[in-house]
């Protein structure tokens, strides 16, 4: 059975505001569920953790190292630099 949460449940689970969550329902970025006779919205839990874990995988950083010397006479230079890069 699919559980439906109120928006400001959705908006807490994400970390934003309801605003956040009303202005992406307008450019059509999430969309709730349904909305219920009063006209609340209410927002599929599953919907609501599948962005949060896609948004966490979106998160994760590569690092890039750079080293150089000036000239080919230092190629050793070179390589120990690289070494404590990669450390």
């Amino acid at each position: 059975m699919d559980k439906f949460i109120s928006i400001n449940e959705a908006a807490s689970i994400i970390g934003v505001t309801t605003t956040t969550l009303r202005r992406w329902e307008e450019n059509k970025l999430f969309l709730p569920h349904h909305r219920t006779l009063g006209n609340h919205r209410r927002y599929e839990l599953e919907s609501v953790l599948k962005l949060i874990k896609k948004d966490e995988q979106a998160n994760e950083k590569k690092t890039i190292c750079y080293s150089r010397v000036s000239t080919h006479d230092q190629k050793e230079d070179l390589k120990r630099q690289t070494k404590v890069l990669e450390q």
